[in-house]
């Protein structure tokens, strides 16, 4: 990580065991007989937190990593806590997108704000990323074509189904020849006081994308 410190850059990193030696090492902790109980969601946290801070330093350098797990004979290598180099950065899920990972168009030290009419405002962001303060830009270390952030605005005063509700998001990032951007999406929606209207238009694959990312966080 040191090496990119001053530039920022990706990390292409592949592991088929459980890392038990050096800074992070991790233990065994998987246990078939906590499998189906409460007891189980401990398995889905950070079993050290190492790797939540190593993870945050990489993001405010802007460096990406993209990690390839191969375990053979379904190996334990605690997904839950090594992911965290990945969760506020970016992340690949399988050997066969290497060669796409190395070579598709990436963006480096990236920002993103989103932006929205009167009467709305950002309540929640779910994706790879590291946010400071509620309401602070989100930092990627790196992001593509492949990734998405999922955004959830609440209402905080009364909109008018006269006027249209406007959002805005707008991404700063760095290309690999040092080039900085902005890339901005701008959504104009109509306003409606009947729910059915919405919900003929609304995005399913979206909604369960959400949902399932918000009981993640309840569990």
């Amino acid at each position: 990580m040191s090496a990119l410190q001053a530039t920022g850059g990706k990390i292409f990193a592949s592991i088929c065991s459980l890392p038990t030696w050096g800074p992070g090492a991790l233990h065994m902790r998987d246990d078939p007989k906590v499998h189906g109980t409460d007891a189980e969601r401990k398995l889905f946290t950070t079993d050290n937190q190492a790797w939540r801070t190593t993870a945050g330093k990489m993001a405010e350098h802007g460096i990406g990593v993209d990690m390839f797990v191969a375990a053979p004979g379904g190996t334990y290598v605690d997904v839950a806590t090594i992911g965290r180099s990945s969760a506020f950065l970016s992340a690949a899920e399988s050997m066969d997108e290497f060669a796409h990972a190395v070579t598709r168009e990436t963006g480096y030290q990236a920002m993103m704000k989103v932006r929205c009419s009167n009467g709305l405002q950002v309540s929640a962001y779910h994706g790879n990323f590291i946010q400071h303060a509620l309401g602070a830009d989100l930092e990627i270390g790196s992001i593509d074509a492949d990734k998405a952030i999922g955004v959830m605005f609440s209402y905080d005063g009364k909109l008018d189904p006269k006027l249209d509700a406007h959002f805005q998001a707008a991404l700063l990032y760095t290309t690999a020849e040092g080039q900085r951007r902005v890339r901005c999406i701008n959504v104009v929606a109509a306003v409606n006081e009947g729910g059915l209207e919405t919900m003929k238009f609304i995005d399913q694959d979206c909604v369960v994308s959400i949902m399932a990312k918000e009981g993640k966080l309840a569990t």
